[in-house]
């Protein structure tokens, strides 16, 4: 814990009962990278390594932020230390939509979901396996949670480049999501650009669930069934056409567990989680 003095910009460490368990524990430092977008745009991303790092040997897992009105930062995240403890490296970005750059940047993906955001990540993945050696660009995961399971599953839909998925918390049908989330209007009138009576060819085309016959990639789903944010019903939907199709899937419900499952859920669920994570890209990776 630290103090920050306002006046003097003055930091004083007041605890420091991690140093042992840090100075004992390999931890993976996430390394700071921007690149240019397709159209020119500068965005800021990360990666982390695993503890041990051959050329072109290394699988890389993909992660996208939730929101889109949020960011990543070089910040810890046990999540994304699970990865690397196992052998992966994870690369996270921040595409256009997200905070901290600027209004005109956050507002960039408003009424234009799966376009300029979706460009934005798969350039980011192009820039970092130009960019680092070690990275095996046959062996590709793809997770997110949120904003972050719908453009996971967006993006599963529109490239077979990823050998394994994991999908949390999503969006999958933006027409049943807007009579059924929490802010169900205002999100989807906001991020696509419509509504169901008017714009119900836009919300269906822009929904990942109109793409599942391109569906290559084994995806997981894992949803709380207290969702109220994005409705446990978004992964029975995809779960299900997943199934009619033939694809491979797997669906991990979680009960008495609302959107914040991951962050502040009950401590077993959120081991067993990341354990599930742990197999399925083991297993495809």
């Amino acid at each position: 814990m630290y103090a920050l003095d306002l006046e003097t910009m003055e930091e004083q460490q007041l605890t420091a009962y991690h140093t042992a368990y840090h100075a004992s524990t390999w931890q993976s430092i996430p390394e700071e990278f921007w690149f240019s977008s397709f159209d020119g745009t500068k965005v800021q991303g990360w990666i982390m390594n695993p503890p041990v790092i051959t050329d072109g040997k290394v699988p890389l897992v993909l992660q996208i932020h939730g929101g889109p009105h949020s960011a990543y930062t070089n910040m810890y995240s046990y999540e994304f230390q699970s990865l690397t403890a196992e052998g992966y490296a994870v690369l996270f970005v921040n595409p256009r939509g997200s905070v901290g750059y600027g209004q005109d940047f956050t507002n960039a993906c408003r009424s234009d979901f799966g376009n300029g955001d979706y460009l934005d990540i798969m350039s980011g993945l192009d820039h970092a396996l130009e960019t680092y050696p070690h990275l095996d660009a046959s062996r590709l995961g793809i997770a997110g949670g949120s904003y972050g399971g719908l453009m996971t599953n967006w993006i599963i839909g529109h490239t077979n480049r990823f050998k394994a998925a994991v999908s949390q918390r999503c969006i999958s049908n933006w027409v049943s999501f807007y009579n059924s989330s929490d802010i169900g209007i205002a999100y989807a009138e906001g991020i696509v650009g419509g509504n169901v009576w008017e714009d119900t060819e836009k919300l269906w085309e822009r929904s990942p669930i109109s793409h599942v016959q391109t569906m290559e990639t084994p995806l997981l789903l894992i949803h709380g069934e207290a969702d109220l944010r994005c409705p446990v019903s978004q992964a029975d939907e995809l779960y299900m056409a997943l199934k009619r199709w033939d694809k491979t899937t797997k669906l991990i419900r979680y009960p008495n567990s609302n959107h914040g499952l991951l962050k502040n859920g009950k401590p077993s669920y959120r081991i067993d989680l990341l354990e599930h994570v742990r197999k399925w890209m083991a297993q495809y990776l």
